[in-house]
């Protein structure tokens, strides 16, 4: 399934464009977070980035850090195969 992020705007450094461009896809594939389009597979992909892209549009109306972590990126932590989210040290 090829990714279509044509819709999408990258700033800073954390996703560089040309890593977005070059690279993104294969770490995406490499770690089974673009499964099948077709069957039952796509269809709980569709279901459930359609549930995601409602909530980060939820955060253009009012999005704070908090909301911001609970919306977009508590949802990642299990898809991206880490166990939970911790706070760096300084």
């Amino acid at each position: 399934m090829a990714l279509d992020l044509s819709d999408c705007q990258f700033f800073g450094p954390a996703l560089p464009v040309p890593f977005v461009r070059f690279e993104l896809e294969k770490e995406f594939t490499s770690r089974k977070l673009l499964p099948k389009k077709l069957g039952n597979d796509g269809e709980k992909l569709r279901r459930h980035w359609d549930l995601y892209r409602r909530h980060l549009q939820e955060l253009a109306a009012s999005g704070g850090p908090l909301r911001v972590r609970n919306k977009v990126i508590e949802p990642l932590i299990d898809w991206l195969g880490y166990p939970k989210l911790e706070a760096a040290d300084n």
